[in-house]
């Protein structure tokens, strides 16, 4: 998982989270107009995104001059499926909706609801289903834990203090790794180990540490902010803290390259580190390191020696990475960390370059994931994509007027209060090439 400063993780989060746009570089974007399967016009902004059983739900959040709502559609059609007033989907499943203070289990397909939960904090933002049980993280670092079946709570605590948590993951032991941002004079992020039975604290981490992953009865932990600690050649502190005690078994800082890199090129910052089964791969601005997880002491093989910049991760699983030089790019590439690094698309560093996010009425191209395939989806230039699954990309466009094979609903119309006005915009699904 990716190690940095948390302010510019959050960056790089949101960029990802879009996925990624590329066009021809030195010619402006293609001057035709791109299909979508259907549209449907929207006024406010898309909340949680999944695409799940042929269906794409989402949340519609219009506040604060509107409310918020969660919506369901055939992928294919656009055809509404079922619709929920005052709820929106939390992070992590589109089968549990935030209604006020509680969650409320549902049937994807139908919207039939299952059970709701009595009222659990304010603002429930994230949910993981692990085994029989449901755990909800809530904002200000409550935690709890209901069951799956009935939605009875029967464990809560406080292990954190972050404003919304980003990982909830079964370890072994019967543990549970947790983690999650937290403001204050900086953003910084704390991680825990709590029982998945009581949520008692286990092991309560180290500022600004991740957990990315579990080996042998430890649980795997980076360090995830420099705080000028970290360099190219020193991109990331590895810890393993055992799941039988809660304490640090071993410790090591990571110096990959046999000859480090000259002051004048040992870029800041901390690396892009993934964890996948025994490997642990390591990324800096100019190279990509495999390291036996078992050994960490050992020098590391180096699969790629000559980046022009550090590699972009999406999903937690695939790199983008540029070879050459910043001024010269060879060739770009994505690689599936879950197959090895192994290349599933390249392209000449000519052909394919990073641009604008919008250029509304103008076909772009953009990459969807599924199982370890890339395919490119071409698309409005006005639409950032929220979800996607193997052939379809579900999109919020800025612009209302985007060509679609068949337009849902009523027309647009901007929400007015006061001297605040809220501007429609568009949904569509695209499909990829051959589909």
């Amino acid at each position: 998982m990716q190690i940095r400063c948390e302010w510019l993780l959050a960056c790089v989060r949101a960029f990802t989270a879009l996925l990624l746009i590329v066009v021809p570089a030195c010619v402006p974007s293609i001057q035709a107009r791109a299909s979508a399967l259907w549209s449907r016009a929207i006024t406010g902004g898309v909340v949680n995104a999944s695409i799940d059983h042929g269906a794409v739900i989402f949340g519609v959040d219009s506040r604060p001059l509107g409310g918020e709502n969660t919506l369901a559609l055939d992928l294919r059609t656009g055809k509404r499926l079922w619709e929920r007033t005052g709820a929106v989907p939390l992070a992590g499943s589109p089968a549990f909706l935030a209604v006020g203070t509680s969650v409320e289990h549902v049937d994807e397909r139908t919207g039939r609801a299952m059970w709701r939960s009595v009222p659990l904090c304010v603002d429930p933002g994230t949910v993981a289903a692990i085994g029989n049980a449901v755990f909800v993280g809530c904002g200000g670092g409550k935690l709890l834990a209901l069951r799956l079946s009935t939605g009875r709570v029967f464990a809560a605590a406080h292990p954190t203090q972050v404003d919304t948590y980003d990982q909830i993951v079964p370890l072994g032991r019967d543990a549970l790794g947790i983690g999650g941002e937290a403001s204050g004079a900086f953003l910084f992020r704390q991680s825990a180990i709590v029982t998945r039975g009581t949520l008692a604290t286990f092991a309560a981490l180290e500022r600004d540490t991740r957990i990315i992953g579990e080996r042998g009865g430890n649980a795997v932990v980076a360090e995830t902010c420099c705080l000028g600690r970290h360099s190219d050649s020193s991109p990331a502190d590895i810890e393993f803290v055992s799941l039988d005690t809660g304490k640090t078994v071993s410790a090591v800082s990571l110096h990959p390259y046999e000859n480090p890199p000259p002051p004048d090129r040992d870029v800041p910052g901390a690396g892009i580190v993934l964890a996948v089964g025994s490997t642990l791969y390591v990324a800096t601005h100019s190279a990509l390191f495999a390291y036996d997880l078992g050994n960490l002491g050992r020098q590391p093989r180096t699969l790629y020696a000559d980046l022009a910049d550090e590699p972009m991760i999406t999903a937690g699983r695939y790199l983008w990475i540029k070879e050459g030089t910043p001024g010269n790019v060879r060739r770009v590439a994505y690689l599936d960390a879950y197959a090895g690094m192994r290349v599933i698309w390249s392209g000449t560093g000519g052909e394919f370059t990073t641009v604008h996010m919008y250029s509304p009425g103008e076909m772009e191209r953009r990459f969807i994931f599924s199982k370890g395939r890339v395919r490119l989806v071409m698309v409005d230039g006005s639409c950032t994509v929220q979800a996607s699954s193997a052939n379809y990309a579900f999109t919020i466009c800025r612009n209302s007027d985007i060509a679609s094979r068949v337009r849902l609903g009523s027309p647009g119309k901007p929400v007015t209060r006061g001297q605040k006005t809220l501007s429609p915009g568009a949904i569509a699904v695209y499909a990829s090439n051959g589909t």
